[in-house]
């Protein structure tokens, strides 16, 4: 996950393997073989934002290990490739 504040807009770029509800009050979040010891919302508080901040979203791929709190993020624009027809 990469955070980019830009003069034009803050961008998230991939938003983790395991979503923030699937924390258990006090402890880690697991799935599958990852581990994280921080929501990602008490991450982005930590350096002075929520995820009604951030204003895109890109994701590097739609694997698991990326998609994990996309949710969050679902007022922000979503940058994704051209659909083909």
């Amino acid at each position: 996950m990469f955070l980019d504040a830009h003069p034009k807009g803050t961008l998230i770029w991939d938003t983790g393997a395991i979503p923030d509800s699937s924390f258990p009050p006090g402890g880690p979040g697991k799935i599958r073989n990852s581990t994280s010891l921080k929501t990602l919302t008490s991450q982005l508080a930590e350096i002075g934002y929520v995820p009604a901040d951030i204003q895109y979203l890109a994701l590097s791929h739609f694997h698991w290990d990326h998609v994990g709190n996309a949710n969050l993020f679902a007022s922000a624009t979503w940058l994704t490739p051209k659909g083909r027809t």
